[in-house]
């Protein structure tokens, strides 16, 4: 299910739907994709949008086969099937005619065996395990769009990526850029953040060796405008060191001197 694909409106409910039966469907869908080793309270928390798989588009429209309901026009995040699964469910039990119960055959699961195993041994694997991006903007070259603020939200964290912990309270976030208007695959923000386009999160998906949190942006001029939904925060979870502290010499800030012109 693409995020942009033009919605159709839900026919009104027949009935309500029966209490427990979305719930327990979904997740018996999302235990055989995704694993069955979370209990029910985490599983209701989970946002299949934030771990290293592909996209969750696949699990929303195989629910919404499922169960006959239809993306909602008025909402950016996967057509209101998005966020933690706890909202999944209430959003279809909200759409559903209470009958529709498609016996759809599965599809492979999205995370293996093989994928929990790498996980699992992933502090012993060599190599780097880290990014490092410099995402500032460049002086000469004005054009190219610049994210300079966080949005003000209730409970939300800013520092929280740039720790490498995970946001966790919202679907989605929406950003303004403060100058500039040619979009670029890494977007520069002056936040500490990881702004992808969708080519490039793909990429970092597909090659990374920690746990990531994907957030959905929207991307707005300054007067407010549309400019893209194709972008999302890449949050790299956890902390890892990349200097050996006994190895290196190691000068104060205070008492470092920038060299060179």
């Amino acid at each position: 299910m693409a995020k942009n694909t033009p919605p159709t409106k839900n026919r009104p409910l027949a009935k309500k739907a029966p209490a427990g039966r979305v719930k327990a469907k979904v997740l018996e869908v999302v235990r055989h994709l995704y694993g069955d080793d979370r209990t029910e309270a985490q599983l209701l928390a989970f946002d299949p949008n934030s771990v290293d798989a592909p996209d969750p588009g696949m699990l929303y429209e195989l629910l919404g086969t499922i169960f006959g309901v239809l993306e909602d026009p008025n909402d950016d995040c996967f057509g209101g099937f998005g966020g933690r699964l706890s909202q999944t469910i209430a959003f279809i039990e909200r759409a559903w005619d209470g009958e529709t119960l498609e016996d759809r055959e599965l599809p492979p699961p999205l995370v293996t065996a093989r994928d929990k195993a790498r996980a699992a041994t992933k502090a012993d694997e060599t190599g780097p395990r880290f990014f490092w991006f410099w995402t500032r903007g460049s002086p000469d070259k004005p054009e190219r769009a610049v994210v300079r603020d966080a949005p003000v939200l209730p409970g939300f964290d800013a520092e929280r990526p740039r720790r490498g912990e995970r946001i966790g309270i919202v679907a989605r976030l929406e950003l303004r850029v403060a100058s500039g208007d040619q979009l670029t695959p890494l977007l520069s923000n002056l936040l500490g953040w990881l702004l992808v386009d969708e080519s490039l999160k793909e990429v970092l998906l597909a090659n990374a060796r920690c746990e990531i949190e994907v957030v959905p942006i929207v991307l707005r001029d300054p007067a407010g405008a549309l400019l893209s939904k194709r972008y999302s925060l890449v949050n790299v979870l956890g902390t890892f060191d990349c200097v050996d502290a006994a190895s290196s010499k190691l000068i104060p800030e205070a008492q470092a001197k920038i060299r060179g012109g």
